[in-house]
């Protein structure tokens, strides 16, 4: 994660919002002095103040962050790739701020401060009242809240499964501290509330391709439908050849979801449909796909 850091992320950030011909040159202007601000607060405090034109409302959405790095434990074993943020941006713009655009300097924060606590990202702001995101324990900003079908109640149960088969105790907490044996991240930098279905971007690719994202052991894309095996292979450096099998199911009529299996020297990546309650994965499918994540070459 350091050294991911130290590759000048907000000047890239600064970099895409300038070239970004849909945004017009005010809102460009007022955008880029916040992401100069190094103080969570502060910039909070700016973010409270922009005000937007209803015209030029459609232009929230170019001001995501291309470079948005995910939430979770960067030292885990377990990559989750999705494939964009869930949520409808007009109706949640402050969800925009504390999910996107602030997550390179959330996670510097964090990287200056590893040796002490860092609870000053969890704490409510008494003078502007700002709840600060933590992008290690995102479901804190969400009351901790997580529902069994929702595509983080999915992820909470593919590891804490992972853990049980590796013989690994899970504690009653598990829905509070699971994020501590995974991370994740996103294909697509703009978030919404219904996938728009594209792939990757120029400024994605190249930015996932990036060694951070090979320190992972098992890496689980749940996005086949707007990617292929062909891009993982390039992204993560693995091997030509890869395996699809069907996983188990136990709904009758119901068709057997099946998976791509993908190896490089130091990684497993397992390429899905995405992982949500709609996709209809079933709990005799979720334990397969397990097995054959951690199942040994």
């Amino acid at each position: 994660m350091k050294k991911l850091l130290e590759g000048h992320l907000e000047e890239k950030y600064i970099e895409y919002i300038l070239e970004n011909d849909l945004i017009n040159d005010e809102l460009k202007a007022y955008f880029i002095d916040l992401l100069t601000v190094k103080d969570l607060s502060k910039r909070f405090q700016l973010w409270s103040e922009l005000k937007i034109k209803l015209v030029d409302i459609k232009q929230i959405k170019q001001l995501a962050n291309p470079y948005y790095i995910g939430f979770g434990n960067p030292d885990s074993d377990i990559l989750f790739i999705g494939k964009e943020k869930a949520f409808d941006i007009m109706h949640s713009p402050e969800l925009l701020f504390h999910e996107s655009i602030n997550n390179i300097l959330q996670w510097k924060v964090i990287s200056k401060n590893e040796s002490k606590s860092t609870d000053s990202l969890m704490h409510v702001e008494k003078d502007d009242n700002a709840l600060i995101f933590n992008p290690k324990a995102p479901q804190l900003y969400h009351s901790g809240k997580i529902t069994g079908r929702s595509t983080w109640g999915m992820y909470r149960e593919i590891v804490s499964q992972i853990k049980l088969l590796q013989k690994h105790i899970v504690s009653k907490d598990y829905d509070n501290n699971f994020f501590n044996d995974c991370f994740m991240t996103e294909l697509n930098f703009k978030p919404s509330n219904y996938s728009e279905g594209h792939g990757l971007n120029n400024n994605r690719r190249e930015f996932l391709k990036n060694p951070f994202f090979k320190s992972f052991r098992y890496v689980i894309v749940g996005a086949n439908a707007i990617i292929g095996e062909e891009a993982l292979i390039e992204i993560f450096d693995c091997d030509s050849t890869f395996t699809k099998i069907n996983l188990e199911e136990n709904r009758v009529g119901k068709k057997s979801k099946s998976i791509s299996i993908l190896t490089s020297n130091s990684q497993k990546v397992i390429l899905c449909n995405q992982l949500s309650g709609a996709a209809g994965w079933t709990t005799l499918a979720i334990k397969d796909l397990v097995k054959k994540i951690i199942e040994e070459k």
